[in-house]
């Protein structure tokens, strides 16, 4: 809409509005009224938030927190700390990224050499299961979902800790009570069963309720607030049908060249 309105062409049937309107104040409401999205930067932690009016909340490493920007610039109060509800925000983060946020089962194995397998069933089922992007490729897991059986693959040599997150069907506490299955190292198989699991804390802070042993290895299990996207969207690519296309017209790319050739 903005280029086309600098064009003097209609805007009919697009979506989003021209952003000539911040200039003239018509709809300066409307924008700061309008939940921002951030997350999955290319380098460093991975981190999902929403910037909504002068509030900022974001979810790192399992834990959430909540900032308001206009008293709190520096980012140095945790508003959650005080015992504040977090669903009100975790809503509007599914609002801006257009995409269920739900609380899920977080785990991180400990870093080594070996390859580590973990074998669970879940009480009540999964409604998804998923390993976190790692756009510098330092780690590898691989997750397969058979009913309420997740079985995730940690390759060999980790030089970072890949998180898997785990949805399940019924409330994150009920869920991790059933947990149950094993550890498969290359020192051999320990089984596990949780039969006890803390609450899902209400300040948005993480909390390990369980550390799943298997021999030289343990896999940590927390409660988490994650993005849950359509898997086909979840990887990131650094060349793709988009981009090639743009670089083919700009004459960088000739068109019979495949996968990307330079």
């Amino acid at each position: 809409p903005t280029l086309a309105t600098a064009a003097g062409l209609s805007t009919e049937g697009m979506t989003g509005w021209p952003l000539q309107g911040l200039v003239s104040g018509e709809r300066t409401d409307a924008f700061a009224a309008r939940p921002q999205a951030f997350g999955r930067p290319l380098y460093g932690a991975r981190r999902w938030g929403v910037l909504h009016g002068d509030t900022k909340y974001t979810s790192h490493l399992g834990a959430d927190a909540r900032f308001d920007l206009a008293a709190d610039p520096g980012e140095l109060d945790d508003l959650f700390r005080s015992g504040e509800d977090t669903q009100v925000h975790r809503d509007a983060r599914g609002e801006a990224l257009g995409t269920p946020v739900r609380q899920a089962l977080r785990l991180v194995p400990t870093k080594g050499k070996d390859e580590v397998v973990l074998e669970l069933t879940v009480q009540g089922g999964v409604d998804g299961a998923f390993a976190a992007q790692d756009p510098r490729m330092r780690s590898k897991a691989t997750v397969t979902v058979d009913g309420d059986r997740v079985r995730v693959e940690w390759a060999k040599k980790q030089t970072a800790q890949r998180e898997v997150y785990i949805v399940p069907t019924l409330p994150v506490e009920e869920a991790a009570l059933g947990l149950s299955g094993q550890v498969v190292t290359d020192k051999g198989i320990a089984s596990f069963s949780a039969e006890v699991a803390a609450p899902a804390p209400a300040d948005g802070r993480s909390r390990t309720f369980a550390r799943l042993r298997g021999k030289g290895r343990t896999v940590s299990v927390s409660y988490v607030t994650v993005p849950v996207f359509a898997q086909d969207a979840t990887q990131l690519a650094g060349f793709d049908d988009e981009s090639k296309s743009a670089l083919q017209a700009l004459g960088y790319v000739d068109e019979e060249e495949e996968d990307g050739g330079e």
